[in-house]
């Protein structure tokens, strides 16, 4: 659509929504139809290839991926995590990414963990404790 272009999240819109807006980086004229997402997405990371992002919504605690070149949320990518996150990124595999949970319940040890996401098209996780 726009040769250089910004996401821009807006995660509390009306009707228990959010929206994901593109901007044209040249000009910044926004698309007029911007990517619904869940109300209170307050986390988004893009993949070091340009080709997706990973964002996290503290509503559910869910994240889900946004296809960069179709504009719109992957089927299948919707993945719950134990607590919230506030710190997520893309690997250079561009398939797997990590995600800090200082709160995650862990039974018989202290809380936190650090989740590996398998960023397939069936997203899974892996725990690693703190």
């Amino acid at each position: 659509m726009f040769p250089s272009r910004l996401f821009l999240l807006n995660s509390s819109g009306a009707n228990l929504q959010g929206y994901v807006y593109i901007m044209n980086a040249t000009n910044d004229q926004v698309w007029q139809t911007p990517i619904v997402v869940p109300n209170n997405t307050d986390v988004m990371v893009e993949s070091p290839d340009k080709s997706k992002m990973l964002l996290f919504s503290s509503g559910n605690n869910g994240t889900f991926q946004i296809n960069n070149p179709t504009e719109a949320i992957l089927s299948g990518s919707s993945l719950f995590l134990p607590a919230r996150t506030e710190s997520m990124a893309i690997l250079s595999d561009n398939k797997t990414a990590v995600a800090a949970l200082r709160n995650a319940p862990v039974s018989g040890a202290s809380d936190g963990a650090v989740l590996v996401i398998h960023m397939t098209v069936r997203a899974t996780l892996t725990f690693y404790l703190t």
